[in-house]
């Protein structure tokens, strides 16, 4: 995925510069990490799929509204995918750094 792969380098770059225990540690943490926003991108995409049915259910009526929450929501959702783990990561690395 784009969004885990491109969250995982900031990650590691992240950890590698605030945590100071070095590159090791750094791209330890970043990989649990792309693991973990791997899975909740499939999640996303599994969750994906019933708004997009819900717009389809909303387009034969005219519901134009119902129509277009349905497709901001999983823009969202892919957000959220990527934000939380760079996020807990970044987190994460503050509280492990060497630096008060």
């Amino acid at each position: 995925m784009r969004g885990a792969s491109r969250s995982t380098g900031v990650i590691g770059t992240t950890l590698a510069i605030l945590s100071g225990e070095g590159v090791g540690v750094a791209l330890a943490i970043a990989m649990l990490v792309a693991v973990l926003a791997q899975s909740l991108g499939v999640l996303g995409q599994i969750i994906n799929l019933h708004f997009d049915n819900r717009a389809d259910h909303f387009a034969p009526r005219g519901d134009l509204r119902g129509v277009t929450l349905m497709m901001w929501i999983p823009p969202i959702l892919f957000f959220l995918s990527t934000f939380i783990p760079a996020f807990l990561a970044a987190l994460l690395a503050r509280a492990v750094s060497k630096d008060p």
